[in-house]
């Protein structure tokens, strides 16, 4: 099930997904794609450019920091370590199309206020 909460963030985007039989909430937002940028150690202008180096990868990534993002604020611990997540999801085709639908919505939010902003 994946809903869009735009009326004060635009980029946030709340989903529930299946890990390996498990049910998984994550939270895309601004800190979601922060958390990803500071892990690959690239800045958010770089962050187009990473995902189409590896699209599958980079998704499956985001949904990933997406749910820590969402354990962090609930106050809730995310003990799936990184590259098990990623595995599990990319072998579920349809649960990880239906996140990374909201992942990607965030993303082209995030790319058209970033776009908008007045250039230095």
């Amino acid at each position: 099930m994946a809903s869009r909460s735009a009326k004060l963030n635009p980029v946030r985007g709340e989903f529930e997904f299946l890990v390996n039989g498990n049910k998984v909430k994550g939270h895309s937002s601004i800190n979601a794609l922060r958390m990803f940028c500071l892990d690959k150690g690239i800045r958010f202008d770089q962050l187009q450019e990473t995902i189409e180096a590896d699209e599958f990868g980079a998704i499956a990534e985001i949904i990933y920091f997406s749910c820590v993002n969402y354990a962090h604020r609930h106050d809730e611990v995310f003990d799936i370590p990184k590259d098990k997540f990623i595995s599990f999801s990319l072998d579920d085709f349809e649960e990880t199309s239906k996140a990374a639908a909201v992942v990607m919505e965030s993303l082209k939010v995030a790319k058209e206020s970033q776009d908008s902003e007045p250039k230095k």
